[in-house]
């Protein structure tokens, strides 16, 4: 399962699908864990888990939010802190 508020995308291959989400500790305030997520498309299953920043933009699916590089090597995902600004996680390296 995902977090609060997650975002989705599939690789182009349609085999792996990407989530990035964040994990309150209190619902409406105070520390959050923000994670992206690899999942196996066939076999549903997590291949890999992905720290990112706590700022990651905590809003309803917008295809602008979350992406993956043209070569999905790389996924960006957009803060909020209120000021924009962008993480970008190495797929490969976590």
């Amino acid at each position: 399962s995902t977090g609060l508020l997650a975002q989705f995308l599939l690789s182009k291959d349609n085999k792996q699908l990407y989530t990035a989400s964040v994990y309150p500790k209190r619902i409406v305030w105070g520390p959050t864990e923000a994670v992206i997520q690899q999942f196996d498309v066939k076999t549903l299953s997590l291949t890999k888990e992905m720290q990112t920043s706590p700022k990651m933009a905590q809003v309803s699916a917008n295809i602008n939010n979350f992406r993956l590089s043209a070569n999905e090597k790389y996924a960006f995902v957009q803060n909020a802190t209120p000021a924009a600004s962008v993480n970008v996680i190495d797929i490969a390296s976590g």
